[in-house]
């Protein structure tokens, strides 16, 4: 039997939810589907990719000359690789690079499937948005994780073809006792705003409620800035950073709440996994994601965008009502379900079909 070739093509291969999005999918291609993935980046992939699954990572690690040079190179030694595997279908992952890998794909005779991944927000105005709604005309289908991304960019871009497929959640976590720890998950950069979680936990804190901590999983530009305001708030003792961490499961299992304070979001890979595990969750209602995840009062609560009086009002809920908690907890699993990795990985597959 003849196999589908599937190329799937990604900046790069590190800790991010893009990234575990296209291995999770990758490795659960099998059957008649040889799957391929190739990255723009030769650093080694953060999470683990199946043996059947053939890497192509860009070989350079240190190239030479402008920004735009090196970037055309890669863009070059892409459309190379496309070239000789001849794959039956494309997928590309990644808002700021889509645009290119679809230019890298014209002109063979494979199906084009664009994949969004972050806040719709982010490439709706601008050049990006002139980028977009020019190169996205070519392709074959284009894959939103939210039903608000795919109203907001089909309107601007003008698309025909479109699905909405969420993101795929491992749904098996270790059995740990769980301990009175918040925890956060998520890059210290854009619009993650961790440091606001800071602040309505130093509130809460100065209130007297001093037996439970606040863990943070995560790197990135913004991690001193945090620390520096824990340090000041004299925090030290109640919250802690684990960095890039790798047992983030083990982390979740431990903890009682989850608290996400993004602004902005394409589809929350963090919460997800936290509601998946049972975490009693909050959110802001931001764009877009936390919305499809969390139905207010029921399997978490869904604060108004940047209502910091609200969110810590309802973050003292939950740390102060166990009924509450394990209500939010039976809810949020039994939700997760229609995430599953193998039932969104086979309506993945059969929608981009050939």
């Amino acid at each position: 039997m003849t196999k589908t070739k599937y190329v799937f093509i990604t900046p790069s291969l590190g800790a991010g939810g893009l990234e575990r999005v296209a291995i999770n999918l990758a490795n659960r291609g099998g059957g008649n589907r040889e799957i391929c993935l190739i990255t723009l980046s030769p650093e080694t992939p953060f999470y683990a990719i199946d043996a059947s699954v053939n890497v192509i990572r860009y070989p350079i690690a240190n190239s030479t000359g402008s920004a735009f040079i090196i970037f055309l190179k890669k863009l070059i030694w892409l459309r190379k690789a496309l070239v000789t595997i001849k794959p039956n279908i494309i997928c590309c992952f990644g808002e700021r690079y889509n645009p290119y890998f679809i230019l890298s794909s014209l002109g063979l005779s494979g199906k084009i499937i664009v994949l969004n991944r972050a806040s719709p927000l982010s490439y709706i105005s601008g050049y990006r948005k002139i980028l977009g709604a020019c190169s996205y005309a070519f392709a074959d289908l284009v894959v939103f994780q939210t039903e608000t991304a795919r109203r907001i960019v089909k309107k601007e871009y003008g698309l025909i073809n479109t699905s909405v497929i969420g993101n795929p959640i491992d749904l098996t976590f270790p059995k740990r006792n769980r301990e009175n720890i918040i925890i956060n998950i998520g890059s210290f950069s854009g619009y993650k705003n961790q440091v606001n979680l800071i602040e309505i936990f130093n509130d809460i804190v100065k209130q007297g409620i001093q037996n439970w901590q606040l863990h943070f999983i995560g790197s990135g530009v913004n991690l001193e800035l945090c620390m520096e305001r824990v340090r000041e708030y004299g925090l030290t003792s109640y919250v802690i950073f684990h960095g890039q961490a790798k047992d983030v499961k083990t982390l979740l299992a431990k903890s009682k709440i989850f608290a996400f304070v993004s602004r902005s979001e394409g589809f929350p890979n963090a919460l997800a996994e936290a509601l998946a595990c049972g975490c009693a969750s909050i959110a802001y209602d931001c764009v877009a994601g936390p919305a499809d995840l969390i139905d207010d009062g029921k399997n978490g609560f869904l604060i108004p965008l940047d209502n910091q009086i609200v969110y810590q009002q309802r973050l003292l809920n939950l740390m102060e009502d166990n009924f509450l908690r394990e209500k939010f907890s039976v809810n949020s699993v039994h939700k997760m379900r229609k995430f599953d990795s193998s039932y969104i990985a086979e309506r993945f597959f059969k929608e981009i079909a050939i």
